[in-house]
């Protein structure tokens, strides 16, 4: 069923949806609805279940970059990170995005957001593409085989308070009908201090934006 309201009534009870419905949904007949399913709708409305989720954090790339046959490398980002309450906002712009071979693929050429411009960090991020990779369920990102795939070749930043570490996947999404792009997947991990001076990284945060 497509998202328009007008291809639905309030008045239809559940017998009358099955009715009209059930037989395309199992027969893949029907008019197909001319949309897209953007991977980032989906792995946006499971982000808040990530422990240390903040609401606010971002990474920001243009979405005109095109990896070519990359299959990886890294990312180098301006970030701040700001305390909010007890978690960990993350705020970052892409700057530059390079191949295992170090061949400069793209790079940022709009302004730094003014937040940015007086407080960032630059760090190096692994980068890895993979042609798709669908959420898990809320409570699957744990599974080691999950966090291997969004979790790769982290090292923690820990010259600063808080430490922290991110990784950034990228894969194939739809921008609209019959029409793909990429949706990039960025997993920041940060901690603080503990007693014995060293930082650890306890607490965890997802946040994805395309």
């Amino acid at each position: 069923m497509g998202r328009d309201t007008g291809l639905w009534s309030i008045k239809w009870t559940l017998a009358k949806l099955l009715e009209k419905q059930l037989a395309n949904a199992l027969n893949g007949t029907g008019v197909e609805d001319p949309q897209g399913e953007p991977m980032e709708f989906w792995w946006n409305a499971i982000a808040p279940e990530f422990p240390g989720y903040s609401e606010g954090s971002y990474m920001l790339i243009d979405s005109k970059w095109d990896l070519g046959d990359a299959v990886g490398g890294t990312i180098k980002a301006s970030c701040s990170l700001l305390k909010i309450g007890v978690k960990i906002q993350f705020r970052g712009v892409v700057d530059e995005i390079r191949a295992h071979d170090q061949t400069v693929l793209e790079r940022r050429t709009f302004p730094l957001p003014p937040h940015l411009r007086t407080k960032e960090t630059i760090r190096t991020f692994p980068l890895s593409r993979v042609d798709r990779f669908a959420p898990p369920p809320a409570d699957g990102w744990q599974e080691k085989k999950i966090k291997d795939q969004i979790a790769f070749k982290m090292r923690a930043f820990t010259d600063g308070s808080p430490a922290f570490s991110m990784s950034v996947t990228v894969q194939s999404t739809e921008l609209g009908h019959n029409k793909s792009g990429d949706t990039w997947l960025s997993l920041c991990f940060t901690g603080q201090r503990n007693h014995s001076g060293r930082r650890n990284l306890v607490r965890r945060q997802l946040d994805h934006r395309s």
